[in-house]
This record gives C-alpha cells, structure tokens and sequence, in this order.
C-alpha cells in the first residue's frame, strides 16, 4: 500500500459514523416534557404557589421598621415667655435637627388570619403541584398519539405501494394478454382504472404521514419539516395497567388521579380563604417595641425606648369580610361539584380504555388470520387467471381485500397500544 492509499484509508476512519438512530416514545417524551411551554407554564404557577407560601408564613414573624429625618427650619425654634418674666431654653440650639426612631411589630392574635392563610396557601400549592402531575400525563397521551399516529401513517404508506406495485404487474400481465387477443379490453380498461386509484390512494396515504409527522415535530417543539425516524417498541405499561378486573381498575383511577385531589386541595384552599376573611371582623392583638431619638436641648434623654401591647378591633365594615368570605366558600363549594363531576368522568374512561383494550385485542387475532388468508387469496385469484381460469374481478377483488386486510391488522396493533396507554393514563400512571 503506497502512502497516498494509506492516507485515503486513515481519512475515512477519523470520519464520523452517520448512524440512523430510531427515536423512541419515552426518549419523545424527554424532550417534549423539557420543551413544551404550556408544561413550564405550569411549573412556573407551582412556583408561584410555594412563593405564596414562604409570604404567607412571613406575616406571623415581627416586622421592623427603620425611619429617619433631618429636618432645616428658617430660624431656631424657641419659647418666648417674657412677659411672664420666665425664660426658657431653646427646643434645640441650631436651625435643625435629627430624628429617628425603630418599630417592631409582632401580631399575637389575629382571629385566625394568619394561620387560615397559611393552611390555604398549602392547599393551593397542593392542587398546583396535582395539576402539573396531571399536565405531564396529558403531555404525554398527546405525544403517544402523535407518535402512534406516524407509525400508522408509516404502515398505511407501505401498504399503499405495495397495493401500487402489485397493480402495476398485474396491468403489465393484462396489457400483455390483451395485445395477444386473450382477454378482452374492458379486463385492461378495469385494470387500468384500479391502477390510477391506487396511485392516488399512494399520493393521499403520502401527504398524510407527512402531516403525522409535522404535528409530532410540533408536539415536541422541534421544527415542523424535521427529519422523523420512530422505534415501534411501545414502553412497558404501569403494572397497575395491567390488571384485568374492572372494579379494581376504577379504584385504582379513583385513588391515583391528581385531578381529584387538586379539585379537593382547591376547595380547601377557598374554604380556608374565606375562613381568613371571617377573621378580619375579630380582634387582633399585637406586640409593639419602639425606640426614638430626637435631637434637641429640652429634653434630658435624647433616646426614648418604649413596648406597648395594642388592640385592634374592626367593629363594622359594612359586612365585607363576611361576604367575600361567602364569595370564596361558593368557589369552594363549586370545586367540590367540579370533583364529584369528575369522579364519574373518570370511571368513563376507564371503561372506555378497558373495552378498548379487548376490543383491540380480539380484532389482532382476527386480523392477522385474516392478511394470510388474503395473501393467499390473491395468490390463488392470479394463478387462476394466469391459466385463464379465473376472471380479472377476482383478482381486482382480491387485492383490495389484501389492502384492507393489512390496514386492518396494522390499525389494530396501534389501536392495541394506544389503548393500554389510554388506560394507564386513565388511572393516573402513565
């Protein structure tokens, strides 16, 4: 091997290998669980919520308050008793002065304010952090479909082809037969016809995947004309999933959807809300500290220190405290309705995803016999009318039922997998 020959070699080993990597679903969720914006929407609200918290907590801490003034007057300030033969000295000895003072407040008693406060703004961070659980398996579902919906797409195009390819030598056959005087024109004719259908079955099967995989590409937040490769390895499926009972399906739905406990949370949180609002209208005590220095000639101490314990009382508000407080427990009382609602929502869906599930799974039996026997069948109508036996209908016919057969099969497959992830998410584990 001369050294130019050994160059040659050596450059195509330093290149980097293209490897076609097949994007599964749970790699698809990766990224649409990072990329979507309506999910860091409501990560941003939980955020917001725990936020809410961490004040509510503060106000039952004291408050300190710092403030101070130099005050410039015109002239210096003073008593003028003369005529009383008194004389007093100056308030201050210059034309201005400073003052300053440090408050601290502590509430000892609020009727109930701050605690109810606290409590709700911990059930709001509870429904928050339920709806985002929810937020991620919807996301999820959403993705599934996109994804399962390529693949289908991916099988209809083939079978598609496959349907035009076929045509296509079976027309050549026809063709031939006919330019020798063995079947008759309509036989070309029908063929032909049959042909042209295929073709623009071909073309509409084409622009649909590319559709699929534009909104996939959307779903995940990449560009709509990206490059889609899909592994048909559907992920494995919550064991909870996979019990075969009804009843037990429904209670499990029942205790693991977030949507039920945020509604629940919600309520609380209104309920507790309005319990602050009552509040308002008792009471409160509270623990004052305070510290003054004051600039001036008259006073023998300059800094006053001093602690108070204050009451405070809203006798009368015109009864508003008492009807946001009612405003909040009909939201409250709604959220509870919102629930109760849902309850029976959910058992739908798990019903609904449960007989799908069977369903899908009775048509795979069916529908896999069912391509054999129509690849057989067309098998059979050729030979026949290769030995000018059968008809040119037949096997027309034939290849039809060969192309739904396979469609068949293949929409019952992703029904199949559609539906266990349906169900996993009806129970609240995807």
């Amino acid at each position: 091997m001369n050294p130019y020959q050994i160059i040659i070699v050596l450059s195509c080993l330093a290149l980097p290998l293209s490897v076609s990597h097949a994007e599964t679903l749970e790699e698809a969720w990766g990224v649409a669980l990072s990329s979507d914006q309506s999910l860091q929407a409501m990560k941003s609200q939980t955020q917001a919520a725990a936020a809410s918290v961490s004040a509510a907590k503060a106000r039952r801490l004291p408050t300190v308050n710092v403030d101070a003034a130099f005050t410039q007057l015109d002239d210096t300030p003073g008593l003028d008793l003369s005529a009383l033969g008194l004389t007093l000295p100056d308030a201050v000895s210059h034309d201005n002065f400073l003052a300053a003072s440090a408050q601290l407040n502590l509430p000892l008693y609020t009727g109930g304010q701050i605690s109810n406060g606290i409590s709700a703004a911990n059930a709001a961070l509870e429904a928050n952090r339920d709806q985002e659980v929810a937020a991620v398996q919807n996301l999820k579902l959403a993705v599934a479909d996109a994804f399962v919906l390529v693949l289908r797409a991916t099988h209809a195009v083939e079978v598609a082809n496959a349907n035009v390819d076929s045509l296509q030598g079976h027309a050549t056959d026809v063709e031939n037969f006919f330019n020798k005087g063995l079947v008759p024109q309509n036989d070309l004719l029908a063929v032909q016809v049959s042909l042209a259908n295929a073709q623009q079955k071909a073309l509409q099967t084409a622009n649909g995947l590319d559709i699929a995989k534009a909104a996939y590409n959307r779903q995940l937040g990449r560009a709509l004309e990206a490059e889609v490769s899909l592994d048909e390895v559907m992920p494995q499926v919550d064991p909870l999933a996979r019990v075969d009972e009804l009843d037990q399906l429904t209670t499990t739905a029942l205790d693991n959807r977030s949507e039920l406990s945020a509604l629940l949370n919600k309520s609380s949180a209104l309920s507790l809300q309005g319990k602050a609002e009552r509040g308002s209208t008792l009471p409160t005590v509270g623990l004052n500290a305070t510290y003054r220095y004051l600039e001036n000639e008259t006073l023998d101490d300059q800094n006053l220190a001093s602690v108070a314990l204050g009451v405070s009382w809203a006798l009368y508000d015109g009864g508003l405290a008492k009807h946001r407080a009612s405003a909040l427990e009909q939201q409250a009382q709604s959220a509870r309705d919102l629930n109760a609602d849902l309850d029976s929502g959910i058992r739908l869906q798990v019903r609904s995803a449960w007989l799908s599930i069977n369903e899908a799974r009775r048509r795979m039996d069916v529908a896999q016999k069912a391509v054999a026997q129509a690849e057989q069948n067309l098998k059979v109508a050729k030979d026949r009318y290769q030995n000018g036996i059968g008809t040119n209908t037949e096997v027309l016919d034939a290849e039809a039922l060969r192309s739904v057969s396979q469609l068949n099969n293949n929409d019952a497959r992703y029904d199949a997998a559609l539906a266990r992830l349906k169900l996993a998410r009806s129970l609240g584990v995807l």
